[in-house]
């Protein structure tokens, strides 16, 4: 089913994450085949300044290597396994289709999502060298030709300051994780107004009604995460958020199209 309007987008968190071993090609199959409208990824440099897809700074949590990817050539990347540990974590979900999956680059993931023209959020990590960061993940966007539908994104708001300055045409959307709960409206769209921000990247702790209702009205999207609960997915789907990231994008399908998905089962 497509995006209906008026209902947000429904972004699955590192791929569907919640079934299949983060950040892999696999990940972002499966989130295509369960009706995501978006995909959010997590990108870092190689040693060789190869962008890929991993959220920690090292490799140790979710491959069978250790040390930290910047101290990896892409060709010692390939060679990790990066599937495994979810049969291990989640063995209840464990298939022997994750043994041996790899970490993709981003080039990949873009020519994977590119013929549905799904919305990408690159959530681009802390780097000691963010400007490098930068040209190396907009070569790889430009090269591509897909800048309407990236979504660029980070907790290093000035690093995300910086992509901006690079490339004004890429849409950023600075991450604002529980640590600014306790921060009032205005401290947040500050923030995004000193940064030049096209939306914002909320944790659920910090999204407020009055919140998305300025932000929208300063001309802002607002993303809300990680949304696995349905009670949560209810509350923020009143919210009028206009995408929500989650684990479960099944979960989030079934939530805002229950009704109509159970009619097309029965027509």
């Amino acid at each position: 089913m497509g995006h209906v309007q008026g209902k947000p987008l429904i972004i699955a968190h590192r791929g569907a994450s919640g079934t299949v071993p983060e950040n892999t090609l696999a990940a972002v199959e499966r989130a295509r085949t369960l009706g995501a409208d978006g995909i959010e990824v997590d990108v870092q440099l190689t040693r060789d300044l190869i962008p890929v897809i991993i959220h920690d700074h090292t490799v140790d949590r979710t491959t069978d290597g250790s040390g930290y990817v910047s101290d990896f050539s892409l060709g010692e990347i390939r060679r990790l396994d990066a599937g495994s540990w979810f049969n291990q974590k989640h063995p209840r979900r464990a298939s022997e289709a994750f043994v041996g999956l790899k970490l993709p680059t981003l080039e990949v993931v873009i020519d994977l999502t590119a013929e549905t023209k799904r919305r990408l959020y690159l959530d681009v990590k802390y780097s000691e060298w963010p400007a490098e960061l930068a040209w190396a993940v907009y070569g790889v966007v430009d090269r591509k030709g897909c800048w309407d539908r990236v979504r660029f994104t980070s907790s290093d708001h000035f690093s995300l300051g910086i992509m901006k300055q690079v490339k004004p045409r890429g849409r950023t959307a600075p991450l604002f994780d529980w640590r600014w709960a306790t921060k009032g409206t205005k401290d947040i769209l500050d923030v995004a107004r000193r940064w030049q921000a096209d939306e914002l990247s909320l944790h659920y702790t910090v999204c407020t009604s009055k919140l998305v209702r300025t932000a929208h009205e300063q001309g802002l999207e607002v993303v809300v995460w990680s949304i696995n609960q349905r009670p949560l997915m209810r509350q923020f789907i009143r919210c009028a958020v206009d995408a929500i990231i989650t684990n479960f994008p099944e979960r989030l399908q079934e939530e805002l199209y229950g009704d109509s998905l159970r009619r097309s089962h029965h027509d």
